[in-house]
């Protein structure tokens, strides 16, 4: 989490130069320019982006390889994962709550 320190500090360092010359506090530059504009991209880069940081940086921390870690935070930020879980099969590592699972064969029963 310490090398994602530099990421948040400068996000938020972007956000702010972006509010204070913005239209809602002193007016300097219109919503439509292109420094407001890039100030903005920045932010919402650097939190875009964050799921790949992370596991860069857990992988590292970890003992792991850190490209790997960096594709598994890619794979959470892909929009269709949240649609596998309505799209996955009900035999597939599922339980109801007044059977759950005791052990991981159950899993994989057809």
């Amino acid at each position: 989490m310490v090398k994602m320190t530099p990421v948040l500090l400068v996000c938020g360092m972007f956000k702010t130069a972006q509010t204070l010359i913005g239209p809602s506090m002193l007016s300097l530059v219109d919503e439509t320019d292109n420094l407001y504009a890039l100030l903005g991209m920045v932010y919402d880069a650097g939190f875009y982006f964050m799921p790949i940081y992370l596991g860069y940086s857990c992988a590292e921390k970890l003992g792991g390889t850190p490209v790997l870690g960096s594709l598994v935070g890619g794979i959470m930020m892909v929009p269709a994962l949240p649609s596998l879980r309505a799209t996955a099969p009900r035999s597939l590592c599922t339980a109801s709550p007044a059977r759950p699972l005791t052990t991981a064969a159950q899993c994989f029963q057809s």
